[in-house]
């Protein structure tokens, strides 16, 4: 056979290799199950009504009380020159430098002040459900790529939240032992749902069973939470106003996985935003925002 039908012959079998080996193979669906925990930090963008105190009714008698300024004294002349001249009147207001500085020194009274909450902490259940359609691509001889998308579904249970800021009134003229304190601080989180759609590649040995895995994903979902404010008073929290807030949330996702068998052990991150709606604020909504870090082991059918 001469060279050239050698290269051609050659070069046609490697053709028809290549082909073969970069053909997907279908792998039907995948469910699996997930059931972790996670930690988020967030701040809940809360509007002004839940920031700000009014003084407590039983603490008004020990507010710092503005100086007292003396009014501008306003005097009139009257200069009188001739009998066929007009009357010429000239007015004077004397106002003393003391009162001066008065004004510029005189407190804003009956406000305690302002308990910026910027940071919450939660700790969530999460159950997850996977559905997904996979493909098999046997793109080498050593190692072989899977490439699977479909939709997921997490419910979120809250174990814990923690978030409060306090501080003690400002406008107290009383010792700090003695003084009031005012408090924003989250009340209530509810339970939560998010949906969303995954994109998963993975990568095994040929000859092994264990896999792993790196998949992105997008979840929309929809929270709800409770906030209130209020003055602290002997050691127990006695609520001025309380704000509920609801909203939906768009959260992109990130999530490594060691697959062994059936058994998928998971650890990822993930940026939400939510818009919240207030009832302390019927006007605009605020965006919520925070980082997610968590793990999860699952099982896959």
């Amino acid at each position: 056979m001469s060279r050239k039908k050698r290269l051609a012959t050659g070069a046609l079998c490697l053709s028809i290799f290549a082909a073969h080996s970069a053909q997907a193979e279908e792998k039907g669906p995948i469910l699996s199950v997930h059931s972790g925990v996670s930690y988020f930090n967030m701040d809940p963008g809360l509007p002004a009504d839940l920031l700000h105190h009014t003084t407590h009714p039983a603490d008004t008698a020990f507010v710092i009380k503005p100086p007292v300024i003396p009014p501008e004294i306003e005097t009139t002349t009257t200069i009188t020159t001739s009998d066929t001249e007009p009357t010429t009147t000239t007015r004077t207001t004397t106002t003393t430098s003391n009162s001066q500085d008065a004004k510029a020194l005189v407190p804003v009274i009956n406000s305690p002040g302002s308990t910026r909450l910027d940071d919450v902490d939660i700790t969530f259940y999460n159950f997850e459900v996977n559905l997904e359609i996979g493909h098999r691509l046997p793109i080498t001889i050593e190692w072989t790529d899977n490439l699977s998308w479909g939709i997921s579904y997490v419910l979120k249970v809250p174990l814990s939240e923690e978030g409060r800021n306090e501080k003690l009134s400002e406008n107290d003229i009383r010792p700090p032992a003695q003084r009031g304190s005012v408090y924003t601080k989250v009340s209530d989180m509810s339970c939560q749902h998010e949906a969303g759609l995954k994109g998963t590649w993975w990568l095994s040995p040929a000859d092994n069973a264990m896999q792993y895995s790196f998949s992105h994903s997008l979840y929309l979902g929809y929270w709800q939470m409770a906030f209130d404010k209020g003055w602290g008073r002997a050691g127990h929290d006695q609520t001025e106003g309380k704000s509920d807030a609801s909203g939906f949330s768009i959260s992109p996702q990130i999530a490594f996985s060691l697959d062994i068998s059936n058994l998928n052990f998971t650890v990822f991150t993930a940026y939400r935003a939510i818009s919240l709606d207030y009832d302390y604020d019927v006007v605009e909504s605020h965006s919520a925002s925070g980082v997610e870090f968590g793990a999860s082991l699952g099982w896959k059918f």
